[in-house]
C-alpha cells in the first residue's frame, strides 16, 4: 500500500510495505511528463491498497523460447506496472 500526493512544493509518497516505495516510484516514472527540456508532474493524490497480496506471471519456457536477456525485460516491464519488482 501507498500514498501518493504531487503538490506545487514537491511530491510526497508515503508507504506500508517496502514493496509499497517501489510502486509508489513506478507512479511517479508514469506521471512525469518530460516537454522543451522540462520535466513536470501533474497535481494529484492517489492511494494504492492492491486487492491481492501477490501477483503473478507465467512463463511457458517449452512453447516460447526467449533469451535471458529477452526474459529480463519482460521483468522489468512488469516491474514497471507493478506487478513485481524487479531483480535486476
Amino acid at each position: 500500500m501507498y500514498s501518493f500526493a504531487v503538490e506545487k512544493r514537491g511530491v510526497v509518497i508515503t508507504v506500508n510495505p517496502e514493496a509499497g516505495l517501489h510502486n509508489g516510484v513506478q507512479t511517479l516514472r508514469q506521471l512525469m511528463v518530460h516537454q522543451d527540456g522540462k520535466t513536470t508532474v501533474a497535481v494529484c493524490k492517489i492511494t494504492d491498497d492492491p486487492a491481492f497480496q501477490i501477483r503473478g506471471f507465467m512463463h511457458d519456457g517449452l512453447r516460447n523460447l526467449k533469451s535471458i536477456d529477452q526474459l529480463k525485460m519482460q521483468i522489468d516491464e512488469i516491474s514497471a506496472i507493478r506487478m513485481c519488482r524487479s531483480l535486476w
